[in-house]
Parts: structure tokens; C-alpha cells; sequence
């Protein structure tokens, strides 16, 4: 009672009517986890993106480096709203990652820090300008400009929001110096403590490039080295020749002495008295077997100098490969020391985008579309293992996960062969996943509009945005109005008959349809293969399913910790049954009426006794799916002439 009934009169209470209303969830919040040129880390709060002139102005646009950026122009281009960004990125030891104007102790120099890990800020200069004596802060002007560029602007990203107050506070005191010029340097600031921008903020890139030069002069001392020894093995192969011609013309000339010596012998048997010919032709076969003998042990030592040449050339080329498999990796971490971007062997690995994307989707709020493009700098294809990591968040956070086919699939044959062998690597046979094929080709705005190869991932996700809003999350994203906006052209170009070998194994295939254009032709999750004859077969009825679990999970809250008898399943039917009757109504289920539509039953089937003492409530929701018209049966009949009667 709202108060204690003491005088006769009339008493209003307002009592409440147990209906907690229901509201459904967004459908087509889209993450995408990848690199980007700049902008937020794992570390920073995560802001919903509306539009593609956010990711531009928070992440950089279009990077030569990363394809993220591609795929969520191609998100918003067709008709995505929302997106969420999780960055990876390599975190230099001890940064924090924020922006700040800091000044070197002992020095008057100016080091703007960057707001985020990355070479954009390599490209950016920075002048304070003074002129006169400083009345005030007024006086100065803080130009950030692009180097090379024209145009000299400000620039909050890099700066932040407070950089006027700031710098004019400080440089207000430093009246004795006329000019400041300073970079944008690449390192945010160790720990909080103030930096320069010739020491502190580049001693990460500094002791890489100099592994990188140390390694470089090994490079070559190696070469060297295997030059000296090629040309010894050059040398000792002719020396080898040399005494090889040698020792055959003391062979010769031995040869002869012998058959002078024969020749002699035969006469002395003749004619005793030409006996003194015989030792004189034995004199001539004695110095011919001398220079035989030592022909012989020169080329003996010729062949074996050779040898050791060549072992040595052998050797001084694999020490001058291992030099140059040095160098290359001590090059790419001077690179990745500079880019902060990461490189497929060490920062684009499942443990890499376990430890940043884990952390940044677990802020997030609500996704329900994830997408992983290529995260190597040459597009290629994501790992199996990140793809699993992928499609188990999704598992987890009730979202479906968007797959890009490899780049081997370069036919509808290979496509067929490589789906039946990689399906386990492509996120497994989950329910929360659909893998399309091929990929797009269009023009590339950093390669002068050259034409390239895109992954589909973006675009679909842009499809399902734009459905779920023109008909609803029940409505399957594909068919002639699932058109792919900005696509002139696919890699692969299909007949009727070549997607007739891919869609029964659930690979949803994208097609050139005219005059439509590019089209998502097909509606097909990871487990729906015909042969496996899965209730999740197809992405509608799977998305459907996750939108009434997460609107159902938070709709449902305040039933925790309320009395758990009648009176709260009563309530729980009815908001239950008032949001599934919405849907209803909106055509989501089949059926003409509510009860061939859906269900749900909360009562004392569904809680026992012994759930009670557990303090169990369960609530049981069933919806019969609209499935979408896969194959469409025409069937004609000619009519015979008719005798009228």
C-alpha cells in the first residue's frame, strides 16, 4: 500500500503490470580485426564507427600494407552502418601508446609523440613558429602538415585535443629561442617520462637498423669471402687441366722410351755389337719414367688442391646464404621496428591476435558480423588457426563469422577439391560461419586505380547490413537485389553448372548476374552440406536464431533473483511471447497464426521441484523458420483441345 488508510476518502496506487517489454538487438554490428596505417590499440577504448570517413580520419583510410582497410570501404559502400575496429599492432616495450607534447631536459626542442603505434607518423612535420617578443600565447602558431604536402593544418589525432593550452603554456617560457622545428616521431613515450625526439622515442628502430647494417656488412664480408673462394677453385681447375695435358705427354714419351728400349733389345739379339745401343735407350726410358712419375704426383696434387677449392666455394656460399637469411631478418625487424605493423611470421599469428583481438572484442558491447581479412602485407589467405580462434569467439558471443575462400581456389575444380580437404581449416564445420567464394577483383585507388584482388568479406557484411534493414535478419543476403556495390568484375567467373558442384558442399558463391551485376548467390552455412542434412543449414535461419538468443539473454535480466513460482513465469510468457509476437508479425516465422508460428512455455513442465531448490527457472522458446527458396520448380502443362460438351 502506497500509505496507511486513516480517513474515509479515495487512495491511489499505481500498481505495475509485470510486462517488461522485450527489444530486439542490432543485427549488423560488423568487427573487423586486422592493421591499419594508425589509430586506437587494444588498449584504448573502443568507438562504434558510422561511417567510412570515421575510419579515415581514426585509422589512416587505405593502406598499400593491410587489406582491412579495403574491406570496410567495401562494408560501407554496401550499406553497412556500424563497425567495429580492433587493431593489431606490435607494441614497442614499455609504451603506452598515448599522444603527448613533451620536452627533452636540458633542452628547449619540442618531440610531438604519436598518438599510435606506426610509420604515418614518419611522414608528418611539425613548426612552432615564433615572431617577436611573446606578450602571450597568441604569439605562436603550431603547424602540422603531411611532409611534402601543401597544405599545413592542424592536426588533433596526433597532437590531441588539449595541444594549444599546452604548447602555448610552455613555449611562453621559452622566450630566449626563436624557432622550434620537430618530427612526428614514431615511438610513443617509455613510461609516462619525457623524451627526445633524437634519443629516447627511436632507440627501438635505432637498435634495429643497426642489426640490420651489422648484418648487411656480413652480407658482404661473406661475399667476399665466396668470391675469393670461387676464384681458387677457378684456379686450381685450370691447374688441374694443366696437369692432367702434362702428365698425358710424359705418358706419351715414356711410351716411346719403352719402345725404344724394346727396339734395341730386339737388335742387340741380332747383332751382338750393337749392345751400347741398348743402354743408351734404356738412359732415355729412365728420364722419361722420371717425368712421368712426377707428372703423375703434379697432377695427383692438382686434383686434390681442386677439391679442397670446391669444398671451400661450397662452404663460402652456404655461409653467404646464412649471412643472407640474417640480413633479411634483421631487415624486416628493423622494418616492423619502424611500422609497428608486424609481419606474418611473428605478429599476425594465432597468439598475436589472441592477445590484442581477445581483449578488444571482450570490450566490445555488441558485434554480430565478424570479418578477418588478410592480415600479411601480400593479401594471401588468414591461418586456420586464427579462423578457428575466430569462429569460437563468435560461438561465444552469439555473431557469425564471414569467411574469405584462399587464393588457391583459382577454379571452381580447385574450389571443389580445396573446400572438401580445407573445411576444417576455414573455421571447422561451424553453424556460426559462411565461407564465399571468389574473391572480388577492383580497382586499387593507391596502385592508380590499377585493377587488384580483394577478399569478399567486407562487402557480404555490407550485404547482410543492408538486408537486415530493407527486410530483416530472417531474409537470406543473397539474390539479384544482394548486389555487390563497387565490384566490377570477380576473379573467377562461374556457369550454372560449375556452382552446382560447390553450393550442395555449402560454399556460397558469388556470381556476375546481368543486368543485376555481382551478386551474393548463395545462403549456406559451414555445416550446410547436403549430406550432412544440419538444422542450420542455411545463414538466415542461423542469424534469426542468434538475434532471439542475445535480444532473450539481455531482455531477460531481471528475472535473476525474483521469486521463481507462477506469478514469474506468467511474466515471463508474456514479455516472451509479446517480443516473439512481434517478430511474427514482421513475417520472420512461417505459419498463419501464432501457434503454428511459435511457443513459449514456462510453467511447472518446464521448472520442476528440483529445479526450484536449485533456484532454475527454464524457459523453452521454439519459432518455425522461413527457409529460403533455394530451388526454384517451374512445371508447365499443354493443355490438348478440348471437345465442349
Amino acid at each position: 500500500m502506497p500509505q496507511q488508510l486513516t480517513y474515509p476518502g479515495v487512495y491511489v496506487e499505481e500498481v505495475p503490470s509485470g510486462v517488461h517489454p522485450i527489444t530486439g538487438v542490432a543485427t549488423s554490428v560488423a568487427a573487423f580485426i586486422g592493421r591499419t596505417k594508425k589509430g586506437d590499440t587494444a588498449a584504448e577504448p573502443l568507438a562504434m564507427l558510422t561511417g567510412y570517413a570515421d575510419f579515415v580520419e581514426r585509422f589512416g583510410g587505405l593502406w598499400a600494407k593491410s587489406r582491412l582497410g579495403y574491406a570496410v570501404r567495401d562494408f560501407y559502400v554496401n550499406g553497412g552502418r556500424q563497425a567495429v575496429i580492433v587493431r593489431l599492432y606490435a607494441p614497442p616495450n614499455g609504451a603506452d601508446g598515448l599522444a603527448r607534447i613533451a620536452f627533452g631536459a636540458g633542452d628547449a626542442k619540442v618531440a610531438l609523440v604519436a598518438a599510435s603505434p606506426g610509420a604515418w607518423g614518419n611522414g608528418i612535420r611539425v613548426a612552432v613558429d615564433y615572431h617577436g617578443v611573446p606578450a602571450d600565447g597568441d604569439m605562436f602558431n603550431l603547424l602540422v602538415s603531411e611532409k611534402g604536402g601543401k597544405a599545413e593544418r592542424f592536426d588533433g589525432v596526433s597532437v590531441y585535443a588539449d595541444r594549444d593550452r599546452n604548447v602555448k603554456d610552455v613555449l611562453a617560457r621559452q622566450s630566449s629561442l626563436a624557432r622550434w622545428d620537430a618530427a612526428l616521431v614514431a615511438a610513443p613515450a617509455p613510461g609516462g617520462a619525457r623524451v627526445r625526439p633524437a634519443k629516447d622515442a627511436t632507440d627501438k628502430a635505432t637498435t634495429a637498423e643497426a642489426a640490420a647494417t651489422t648484418a648487411d656488412a656480413g652480407v658482404k664480408a661473406k661475399a667476399r669471402a665466396a668470391s675469393t673462394a670461387t676464384a681458387a677453385a677457378a684456379a686450381t681447375t685450370t691447374a688441374a687441366e694443366t696437369a692432367t695435358a702434362t702428365e698425358a705427354a710424359a705418358k706419351a714419351a715414356l711410351d716411346a722410351a719403352d719402345a725404344v728400349v724394346q727396339q734395341a733389345q730386339a737388335l742387340d739379339d741380332a747383332d751382338p755389337a750393337k749392345a751400347g745401343q741398348v743402354s743408351d735407350a734404356q738412359a732415355v726410358q729412365a728420364a722419361a719414367k722420371v717425368k712421368h712419375d712426377a707428372a703423375a704426383a703434379a697432377l695427383t696434387a692438382a686434383q686434390t688442391a681442386k677439391s679442397d677449392a670446391a669444398t671451400a666455394a661450397g662452404t663460402a656460399d652456404t655461409d653467404l646464404s646464412a649471412a643472407k637469411q640474417a640480413a633479411d631478418a634483421a631487415a624486416t625487424a628493423a622494418a616492423a621496428a619502424a611500422d609497428f605493423g608486424g609481419d606474418e611470421g611473428g605478429e599476425v599469428g594465432l597468439a598475436h591476435v589472441e592477445a590484442q583481438a581477445g581483449p578488444a572484442l571482450a570490450k566490445v558491447d555488441l558485434f554480430n558480423i565478424l570479418c578477418v581479412p588478410p592480415l600479411a602485407e601480400d593479401g594471401g589467405d588468414v591461418g586456420p588457426e586464427v579462423y578457428d580462434w575466430a569462429a569460437a569467439a563468435c560461438q561465444a558471443r552469439r555473431a557469425f563469422l564471414v569467411v574469405d575462400a584462399p587464393q588457391a581456389w583459382t577454379t571452381p575444380a580447385r574450389a571443389v577439391a580445396g573446400f572438401r580437404s580445407e573445411v576444417d581449416e576455414l573455421g571447422g564445420r561451424s553453424a556460426n560461419a559462411a565461407v564465399y567464394y571468389p574473391r572480388l577483383r577492383q580497382p586499387d585507388p593507391l596502385n592508380g586505380d590499377g585493377p587488384g584482388e580483394f577478399v569478399p568479406c567486407g562487402a557480404v557484411a555490407g550485404v547482410m547490413a543492408r538486408t537486415d534493414a530493407a527486410r530483416g535478419v530472417w531474409k537470406a543476403p543473397a539474390g539479384l537485389d544482394a548486389a555487390l556495390r563497387g565490384v566490377p568484375d570477380l576473379t573467377v567467373r562461374m556457369s550454372d553448372d560449375e556452382n552446382g558442384l560447390l553450393n550442395p558442399l555449402g560454399v556460397n558463391c558469388l556470381r556476375s548476374m546481368p543486368p543485376a551485376g555481382r551478386v551474393v548467390w548463395g545462403a549456406r552455412t559451414l555445416v550446410g552440406a547436403d549430406s550432412l542434412a544440419n538444422e542450420w543449414k542455411y545463414v538466415p535461419i542461423r542469424r534469426l536464431a542468434l538475434f532471439i538468443e542475445e535480444s532473450l539473454f539481455r531482455g531477460t535480466r531481471w528475472v535473476v533473483f525474483e521469486p521463481n513460482d507462477e506469478p514469474l513465469w506468467g511474466q515471463i510468457r508474456l514479455s516472451v511471447g509479446t517480443f516473439m509476437h512481434q517478430l511474427f508479425r514482421s513475417g520472420a516465422f512461417q505459419g498463419s497464426s501464432p501457434k503454428d508460428a511459435y511457443f513459449v512455455k514456462c510453467d511447472g513442465q518446464t521448472t520442476t521441484e528440483a529445479d526450484r531448490n536449485l533456484g532454475v527457472v527454464n524457459i523453452n522458446v521454439g519459432f518455425a523458420p522461413l527457409k529460403p527458396a533455394e530451388f526454384v520448380v517451374i512445371r508447365l502443362q499443354q493443355l490438348a483441345g478440348q471437345i465442349e460438351t
